[in-house]
C-alpha cells in the first residue's frame, strides 16, 4: 500500500528581528547579562521578548491537527549569533527533547550573508527540499529570494510579527502550490485529469487569473513575465 500523502510541510523557518521579536538583537543594550523575568528576558540595558503571537506558533504548531510531524527552524542575517540563541533560550522558545515543540537547535542559520546561504544551510542539515518549507520574515528581498528556491515565504509586519494569520495564510498558499506543481506534473505525463493548458502573457495582457477552484494555479515562466495556466477541471 502506498504512504498516505503529506498534508503539510516539513519545516518552518522563522527570520529573528521585527520577526520573532520586535527589536534589533545585535544593538549593545540587548547584551549580556541576561536574566529571565515574568515572560521577559532582562537584558544589558533594555527588556527583551517575542511577539506573542509568534512563540505561540512555535511552541503550538506540532499540537494543531493534521500538521505534525513539523520541525522548526531560524534563519537570520544578525551578526550577534551567541546573543539570539541565549535570548531564545531565555525566552523559552528551544526544544526541551527532540523532536517536541520549539527551535530545533540544530537548525540555526544565524550569521550576515545571503539568505539563499541560509537555506541551503538548513536544507543540508534537516534534509527537507525547499517546497517542504514555510518562511516568515518582515523584508521583501528576503521573501523573493525564499520564492527563487521554490519555498513558500510569508511577509509579515515588522510592527506585529509572525500572527496566526500570517501562519494559516502561508499554509495556504503551501497547499495551493503543491496542487499547482500536481497537476503540472499530471499534465506533463500526459494525465487525462488535466484539460487544458492555455499560456498568457499577464504583464502585456493583464489578464487576471480567475477566482475559481478549476484554476489550480499560475506557475512564473521563467522570462518576459511569461505564465502557464494550468487548469484541473476535477478540482
Amino acid at each position: 500500500m502506498a504512504a498516505a500523502e503529506r498534508r503539510a510541510p516539513k519545516l518552518l523557518v522563522f527570520d529573528l528581528d521585527q520577526c520573532l521579536w520586535s527589536f534589533d538583537a545585535a544593538l549593545p543594550r540587548y547584551g549580556p547579562p541576561h536574566r529571565a523575568s515574568d515572560g521577559a528576558v532582562q537584558c544589558q540595558a533594555a527588556a527583551a521578548k517575542p511577539f506573542k503571537e509568534a512563540a505561540e506558533i512555535v511552541r503550538q504548531v506540532n499540537e494543531l491537527p493534521d500538521i505534525g510531524p513539523l520541525r522548526v527552524a531560524i534563519a537570520s542575517r544578525n551578526a550577534q549569533e551567541k546573543i539570539c540563541i541565549a535570548l531564545l533560550q531565555h525566552m523559552g522558545l528551544f526544544q526541551d527533547s527532540p523532536g517536541g515543540p520549539g527551535i530545533d537547535r540544530s537548525l540555526l542559520a544565524i550569521y550576515p550573508g545571503s539568505k539563499t546561504t541560509h537555506f541551503q544551510q538548513l536544507a543540508k542539515a534537516s534534509g527537507v527540499d525547499f517546497q517542504d518549507m514555510i518562511f516568515f520574515d518582515d523584508k521583501g528581498m528576503n521573501i523573493r529570494a525564499a520564492q527563487s528556491l521554490g519555498i513558500v515565504a510569508q511577509q509579515v509586519s515588522p510592527l506585529r510579527g509572525v500572527t496566526w494569520k500570517d501562519f494559516h495564510a502561508a499554509m495556504g498558499s503551501w497547499h495551493a502550490q503543491r496542487r499547482s506543481s500536481q497537476a503540472l506534473t499530471r499534465w506533463l505525463t500526459g494525465k487525462p485529469e488535466v484539460a487544458a493548458v492555455a499560456v498568457v502573457d499577464l504583464v502585456e495582457e493583464d489578464i487576471p487569473v480567475p477566482a475559481t477552484d478549476s484554476v489550480v494555479d499560475v506557475v512564473a515562466a521563467a522570462s518576459e513575465g511569461t505564465a502557464v495556466m494550468v487548469v484541473d477541471l476535477c478540482e
